[in-house]
């Protein structure tokens, strides 16, 4: 479902090289709630059931929270994506579950690539933010998280040379 979605926005020989998303790991604290929420659920599950239909209705709240910060923040990781094809960059920033904005910018319209990291997590698991500067002023492509961040970063550089060349090869054919 998710390859379909992507490839109707592709343009004619337009391929994908790479898609990239949040580092999962950057989620656990999510999943902790999640799991913890589930597990004291279950853990006063006698205890509240000794309360009758109130007891059971804690119950059910504390197992459909879990449920649905997990499921949501799974969610919210599969849809947010940054999609790096031979032609452009395109950005689709899920910030909730019904709130989608997608940017795309071609590689002659890229100014710098760059990362950062902060912080001793993003050190120690490799992760950091990819911030990709256009020629329209005040505007970047930022994507969050990302693991291998300097990988990343050569990633996008090696394919904007590419492009580059292909351009070239093409005017100078022309």
């Amino acid at each position: 479902m998710l390859e379909n979605y992507l490839l109707k926005n592709l343009k004619a020989n337009e391929q994908v090289i790479k898609i990239i998303r949040r580092y999962p790991i950057t989620l656990g604290w999510w999943y902790l709630l999640s799991v913890s929420l589930i597990f004291i659920a279950f853990f006063l599950f006698y205890p509240l059931l000794r309360l009758g239909w109130w007891g059971l209705l804690v119950f059910l709240l504390l197992l459909a929270a879990g449920i649905v910060i997990a499921a949501r923040k799974y969610i919210i990781w599969s849809l947010d994506i940054f999609l790096i094809t031979n032609c452009r960059i395109i950005d689709f920033d899920q910030e909730g579950l019904f709130n989608k904005n997608v940017t795309e910018t071609n590689f002659d319209n890229i100014q710098d690539i760059s990362y950062n990291k902060k912080g001793i997590f993003a050190t120690i698991f490799d992760y950091g933010n990819i911030v990709v500067k256009t020629a329209s002023q005040n505007s970047s492509l930022e994507f969050y998280q990302v693991r291998f961040p300097a990988k990343v970063q050569e990633l996008l550089v090696d394919s904007q040379n590419k492009f580059s060349r292909k351009n070239k090869n093409i005017q100078a054919e022309a």
